[in-house]
């Protein structure tokens, strides 16, 4: 009885899992732990002879979840280990019984989640390998029990992860293939499980981004088309779940930049076109409260905007530009200190300047860098460790020093050249930045030259 009280709090937790109901969620784990703990001390105090050992170890996993949520590690570790010895023991005794098997995986699972967040590399991948073991002969003897497939892929998914942190990708990659597997053999009907339909286009999704790190676009595309067959489906079987229709647009422009990666632009066309289409049908469905949505589609329109400058298409391309920045200003307004929103606001003024400077309207290109300048400098000065804001105006500097020398106001632009000199000079910037210090001090030096003066 104890245990089900425990269950019932731990269930509500879900209800409180935003920041507003906080306090709640701290309730309820409390009231779950003293109901779980209340369970496992009544078990260890009956005689051998009736205490049921599977229950006793089902009691540690319980406390230990709660303290895991509760974020005491160290405290869920112990448990942990102690229904590990428990469930171990008990499978010695028992081992045709399926359960003792499946919660044993399941504590394998979560020591291995707990050494994972340790950084404990090796040993995480020592218990995820534990769990798969078991797993993969639950899955062997009983080839339709959808819940031991789900838990092995999921296991397999997370010992990918750990692989990957760990630089070791080929690893990685077989064990995100693995979890693929697991899920083969069941059938069609599971599709529509929710675990199912959503671990797919996740695991689809792991394999095309790594795939991209590796440098190799061409193998990340089928997993991107994969990815996008099922959320397709998916988007369309719920319409009222609009995280569908965000992962979607995502997902057209994460296949959209795998395309222009391997000079595919036609494809890379229709996958931006898509994500803008997808992207507007979510943002008209429902609220964009976290500003993610409206973000993505001028990525899309901003990234579509630059292949059709590149092909010479400039009112497309202006078109598209002006779009991104418009939505990217209404991002803005909502999430002024979100410093990615920020630096995506910054890189639509930078783009169009410049089309406005390939129209040849110096004036419209400067009140457009000047405006990114803003920005850019906000960013450094409270984000001053990000490499990549002190990249983007470093460049900028250099920028606005190259229109003053055009205007042939060496002064104006031998400050501009000596912001971006004192900017990056003290080396904590990359191998592209020292091309970006080198150029700058060559346009300094020009315009002392034209000033008569010594560098």
């Amino acid at each position: 009885s104890y245990g089900n009280i425990g269950s019932i709090h731990l269930a509500r937790c879900v209800s409180y899992a935003s920041p507003e109901s906080f306090q709640r969620l701290t309730d309820e784990l409390d009231k779950a732990r003293i109901a779980y703990e209340k369970a496992l001390e009544i078990c260890q105090k009956l005689p051998d002879t009736l205490r049921n050992q599977s229950d006793l170890a089902a009691h540690y996993v319980s406390v230990g979840t709660v303290y895991m949520a509760s974020g005491q590690d160290f405290k869920a570790r112990y448990c942990y280990q102690k229904a590990k010895k428990t469930f171990e023991q008990h499978r010695q005794d028992n081992p045709r019984v399926m359960r003792h098997q499946a919660s044993l995986a399941a504590v394998y699972g979560n020591i291995g989640n707990l050494h994972n967040m340790w950084r404990r590399y090796d040993e995480a991948i020592d218990a995820f390998a534990n769990a798969v073991k078991i797993l993969k002969v639950l899955v062997n003897e009983n080839r339709t029990v959808f819940e031991y497939r789900s838990n092995l892929a999921r296991i397999q998914v997370n010992l990918g992860q750990v692989y990957e942190r760990t630089g070791r990708r080929e690893l990685a990659l077989a064990a995100y293939q693995a979890a693929l597997d697991a899920w083969k053999g069941l059938p069609p009907g599971y599709f529509t499980a929710p675990g199912y339909r959503n671990s797919i286009p996740e695991i689809h999704g792991k394999m095309g981004t790594l795939q991209r790190r590796m440098a190799r676009p061409a193998l990340a595309i089928p997993h991107c088309r994969k990815t996008i067959e099922i959320l397709k489906i998916l988007a369309e079987a719920h319409p009222d779940d609009l995280s569908y229709q965000l992962d979607l647009g995502k997902n057209h422009i994460f296949q959209a930049e795998m395309y222009r990666s391997t000079r595919q632009i036609k494809e890379a066309q229709k996958e931006y076109a898509a994500a803008i289409e997808v992207l507007k049908r979510r943002l008209d469905a429902g609220p964009d409260n976290a500003g993610t949505s409206r973000q993505a589609l001028a990525d899309s329109q901003r990234d579509l905007g630059e292949l059709a400058m590149e092909a010479g298409r400039t009112k497309e391309a202006r078109g598209l530009f002006d779009a991104a920045l418009e939505n990217m200003k209404k991002v803005v307004e909502g999430h002024r200190n979100v410093p990615v929103f920020q630096h995506k606001l910054a890189l639509s003024y930078n783009m169009s300047a410049r089309i406005y400077a390939s129209a040849d309207q110096p004036d419209k290109v400067a009140e457009m860098l000047r405006k990114e300048l803003v920005i850019r400098e906000w960013l450094v000065k409270y984000h001053p460790k990000v490499t990549l804001y002190r990249t983007k105006l470093g460049v900028l500097y250099c920028d606005l020093g190259a229109i003053d020398s055009n205007k042939s106001l060496p002064k104006d632009a031998l400050v501009w050249y000596t912001k971006a000199i004192d900017l990056l000079k003290d080396g904590r910037t990359g191998g592209s930045d020292r091309l970006i210090l080198q150029a700058a001090y060559t346009r300094r030096a020009d315009s002392c030259e034209a000033l008569g003066k010594d560098e």
